[in-house]
């Protein structure tokens, strides 16, 4: 399943998705910010080293996925997107430009079963 996105291009072990950047929804479609753009180097998924251009993230929705181990444990886990690059100048044969997207993984633990926290020692 792809999740609702049209496209994906593999990036620095990233999956970038072109048009909608939200499961379910249509792409989001604002006027263009007037703000001077930030060169930046990024790497294609031949893993050529190109040209491209920071793109400030207007809006992203970050669902948490629920995780539950065989020992018990409960774990939550979401990505958050922290940068968008677009590439200058290179394309997919669609004629779309590739992206690249910067991503902090956030983990939280639920639940632990008893039997696997240390044990305090009292004093």
């Amino acid at each position: 399943m792809i999740l609702g996105w049209q496209k994906l291009y593999r990036n620095d072990s990233m999956l970038v998705g072109a048009g909608a950047l939200r499961w379910g929804h249509a792409p989001l479609v604002r006027a263009r910010n007037s703000m001077a753009e930030k060169k930046v180097k990024m790497a294609l998924p031949s893993g050529q080293i190109v040209d491209g251009v920071e793109v400030p993230v207007e809006e992203t929705v970050e669902r948490w996925s629920d995780i539950k181990l065989q020992d018990g444990t409960s774990l939550r886990i979401k990505m958050t997107v922290v940068s968008a690059v677009r590439a200058d100048n290179d394309y997919d044969p669609l004629g779309q430009p590739f992206y690249s997207i910067n991503m902090t993984p956030v983990i939280a633990v639920a639940e632990i079963p008893e039997h696997l926290k240390k044990q305090r020692s009292s004093n």
